[in-house]
């Protein structure tokens, strides 16, 4: 779990990650809470494919949650990234179902 200030009005870059998702349906849902402990869907996922020849191919890009449809073939490795707003946020979670 993450805590997070962003002072800047611009979405600040929080994490990047490279993961192996099996193929076929996959959720993830960015869990947080703001400065009062109440449960809000701010940060931004971004999700790509990476290829063989290593070109990037977008899955997601979403606010909160989504669902990505990871390709049988030719997206072994995804590539992750977690963007944040302005202000704070407490408890911020990755979970995959």
């Amino acid at each position: 779990m993450l805590d997070y200030v962003n002072r800047d009005p611009l979405k600040a870059l929080l994490a990047e990650r490279y993961t192996m998702l099996p193929p076929g349906t996959v959720r993830l849902a960015v869990i947080e809470q703001d400065r009062k402990g109440v449960a809000r869907q701010s940060a931004v996922l971004r999700a790509w494919c990476i290829g063989a020849d290593g070109k990037r191919s977008q899955l997601a890009n979403a606010i909160g949650s989504v669902v990505l449809e990871v390709p049988r073939e030719g997206c072994f490795v995804q590539f992750l990234q977690l963007r944040v707003p302005k202000g704070k946020g407490i408890g911020l979670n990755l979970v995959a179902s």
